[in-house]
């Protein structure tokens, strides 16, 4: 390590906090989450070439923190206020990270489906209907079978009222 990675290291453990959301963060936040979220939408859906979100660490969570440290290299060229602090850069990789995973590949994919399930498989055989049924908020999920078994067959677009109201 070099005295200037050393002393810049030293300044950046003795800065005053500025804590981990701050503005700046939340307004790179609400740019970066759409980005993301096209990004995944465009990787795992449209070309399926890659599954960022089936790994333990999701890579574009990294590549953006990466790419945030090449930035803060030039941001300290500007100043020492400019470059994201050691609080701020975790903040957007965990913002980025939990924003990865709600547009996902595991989870949009099944969601419909899992919130459904219970009531298109209850049978008697099951049991469901008395065992798991009484426990699920009705106000929360769609319960009519004529409505669900169409999402589960095919040939039918989930935007419809039958599909988005309970």
């Amino acid at each position: 390590m070099s005295d200037t990675d050393a002393d810049s290291l030293t300044s950046a453990l003795h800065e005053p906090r500025r804590g981990m959301l701050t503005l700046r963060v939340i307004l790179l936040a609400i740019i970066l989450i759409p980005l993301n979220a096209w990004w995944i939408t465009e990787i795992e859906y449209v070309r399926y070439s890659d599954n960022a979100t089936t790994q333990a660490i999701f890579f574009n969570a990294v590549s953006l923190l990466l790419a945030l440290a090449a930035l803060n290299t030039l941001l300290r060229r500007l100043g020492p206020r400019w470059p994201f602090t050691i609080h701020e850069m975790p903040a957007l990789y965990v913002i980025v990270a939990v924003a990865s995973n709600l547009a996902g590949y595991d989870q949009l994919q099944i969601l419909f489906t899992t919130i459904t399930c219970v009531f298109r498989h209850s049978t008697p055989e099951t049991g469901w209907a008395t065992k798991i049924v009484p426990h699920i908020a009705p106000h929360l999920v769609v319960s009519d079978k004529s409505v669900i078994d169409p999402l589960f067959v095919g040939s039918t677009t989930l935007y419809t009222p039958d599909h988005l109201l309970p």
